[in-house]
């Protein structure tokens, strides 16, 4: 069941990690709401440090990429390591990839 966007900002405002992170998709993807990539940023940032995997690997990406957020190579690999860690496995292809391809970060 999906919920109505003002139950889970709730959710997430209250410090739900799994709320956070359906939050951040929104605002991501514009579900519901209108597209934000900062915020989905800010969202998912809470979620990766609430243990989110999922989050953890989004808001590497984001930094990698410098989508909603200030691009930073060096955080970016640090949550997607952890995200890997947690056995997240889009994660860990990307870890591995930039690994074997340094050239691929700039950093």
């Amino acid at each position: 069941m999906k919920l109505p966007f003002d139950t889970l900002e709730r959710y997430a405002l209250d410090g739900d990690v799994e709320s956070q992170a359906l939050l951040a998709r929104r605002y991501s993807s514009g579900d519901g709401v209108k597209k934000d990539l900062y915020r989905a940023g800010i969202w998912y940032r809470r979620a990766a440090e609430g243990g989110c995997t999922e989050a953890q690997y989004q808001i590497g990406v984001m930094l990698l990429d410098g989508e909603g957020v200030t691009e930073d190579s060096n955080e970016g690999l640090e949550w997607i390591s952890i995200a890997s860690q947690g056995d997240h496995v889009k994660a860990t292809r990307v870890f591995n990839y930039l690994m074997a391809n340094p050239a691929a970060l700039d950093c």
